[in-house]
């Protein structure tokens, strides 16, 4: 259904999100981590809907260029963790630590507690 719309309005999930791996314009009602991208429209006040629906519709640019940045800065700052799998299926509380220790380190270097 995505690769048919010609826009794509969410309250939250990731629609919007595989809208744009599409080049389709998007317009957010929650708070997602894409809306910061200049390409997503975010509805601060119900009343703005209409004017974004048409700006989106008819000004609408994709930014490959932006899109990459912000992807590249994504993985920069992500670690793989299965935190399903350790909160849920783990027993072993050792293996646990071990599992989560890089996404502790990151979090500990964003927040200015570790040096790196």
């Amino acid at each position: 259904m995505i690769r048919y719309a010609k826009l794509i309005v969410t309250v939250s999930g990731s629609s919007i999100w595989e809208g744009l791996m599409l080049k389709k314009p998007g317009i957010a009602f929650g708070h997602q981590f894409y809306n910061i991208l200049s390409m997503i429209k975010k509805v601060d006040d119900p009343e703005t809907l209409p004017h974004l629906v048409k700006e989106q519709l008819e000004h609408w640019r994709y930014d490959e260029e932006e899109l990459l940045q912000y992807l590249a800065a994504l993985l920069e700052d992500s670690v793989e963790v299965d935190l399903f799998y350790l909160w849920e299926r783990e027993g072993n509380e050792q293996k646990k630590r071990e599992e989560l220790r890089p996404l502790a380190n990151l979090l500990g270097k964003k927040l200015g507690l570790i040096k790196g």
